[in-house]
């Protein structure tokens, strides 16, 4: 009888504590719970066109509203590939799709230039909604001397 007494002892203190810590959570957020903002996360290499990293690249992220060619970027980011001639670039988003216009430019003038274009949907294989981020790896270039 002992057992079951210490029992019902326990299971009630541990109903008191879960209730106490509930109560209190309670008000912890005021209005609508905070929204987790959405980014996108590009990755990728440059090289010549023999495949040699290229190193201090310029790469160049812009995002446009996917409907409104005319608009202003939502974002832009720059970065700079490292002595393996990869790059990184993580850019806050919008709620909207994305056109994102990614330029390779080497400042040296050694190089041409490179664009690539990717559509930023906010849902597929490439969208981690965990995270509520986009990723895109492997937008690589391959550059030409001038």
């Amino acid at each position: 009888m002992s057992k079951a007494r210490t029992l019902i002892t326990s299971m009630v203190a541990l109903l008191s504590v879960a209730t106490a810590v509930l109560s209190c959570s309670d008000g912890m957020y005021e209005g609508e719970i905070p929204y987790l903002e959405r980014t996108m996360l590009v990755t990728g290499s440059v090289s010549d066109m023999t495949g040699n990293a290229l190193e201090d690249i310029t790469i160049t992220l812009k995002a446009y509203p996917q409907d409104d060619a005319a608009a202003s970027p939502v974002t832009s980011e720059t970065r700079y590939t490292s002595n393996k001639g990869t790059y990184s670039i993580r850019a806050k988003g919008a709620d909207m799709p994305l056109l994102c216009i990614i330029t390779a430019e080497d400042m040296n003038g050694v190089y041409e230039s490179q664009t690539q274009q990717v559509m930023i949907s906010w849902k597929g294989m490439s969208f981690d909604e965990v995270l509520n981020m986009f990723v895109v790896n492997d937008c690589n270039f391959q550059l030409n001397r001038k």
